[in-house]
């Protein structure tokens, strides 16, 4: 077995670079994926106006989360569809949302194969967002001054390429690589024990 060491060695390396280097070019190869964000402010005007502390900062920051859960459920994804004449199943594995502890903003995304689909998808979320909102308070008859207010401050900037990414190529090459060549080693391995 020592004497075949080097040549076993030798093909579990060649293995090694001919799985990343395939792996690689398959993950690369892959369909781009994009996507664009609209940016919404909450805000309940004339009460943060009057507060004289910081509790309605507080209750606007955290409705920014209930109003981020609601962005991927049908509720809001079937308005979504509707306006952009999609089917509402791929509409809502496209949409997704986000909320920073620091500001009062609410993060709108549109994800898709096409820069153009990604854009469209979270503007139309943006809108119906803040349609719904203003209805769930009318529907409540919430007195108008006292409504929280959805508005969008950034519409749907032009999509990015969010994938696949670098990183995503590298670990599937690296994952393929040390595969195959750990295959190689295993069958010489295992040939080893047979041949004693």
């Amino acid at each position: 077995m020592r004497r075949f060491r080097p040549v076993v060695l030798l093909l579990a390396a060649l293995a090694f670079v001919l799985g990343a280097a395939v792996a690689g070019a398959v993950t690369a190869s892959a369909a781009p994926t994009w996507q664009s964000t609209a940016v919404l402010d909450v805000d309940q005007p004339l009460v943060v106006a009057a507060a004289d502390d910081s509790a309605v900062l507080d209750k606007l920051s955290r409705l920014r989360f209930k109003y981020a859960g609601l962005v991927g459920t049908e509720r809001l994804a079937l308005p979504v569809a509707e306006e952009l004449g999609e089917d509402v199943e791929d509409v809502r594995d496209r949409l997704g949302s986000s909320a920073e502890p620091a500001d009062l903003l609410l993060r709108v995304t549109g994800t898709a194969e096409d820069p153009d689909t990604a854009r469209r998808t979270a503007d139309a979320a943006a809108r119906v967002l803040a349609d719904f909102v203003e209805k769930e308070q009318v529907d409540d008859q919430v007195p108008a001054p006292q409504r929280v207010v959805l508005a969008i401050v950034d519409v749907a900037a032009p999509a990015e390429r969010v994938g696949p990414a670098r990183g995503q190529i590298l670990v599937s090459a690296v994952l393929a690589g040390a595969l195959l060549a750990g295959a190689v080693l295993l069958v010489a391995a295992l040939s080893g024990l047979r041949d004693r």
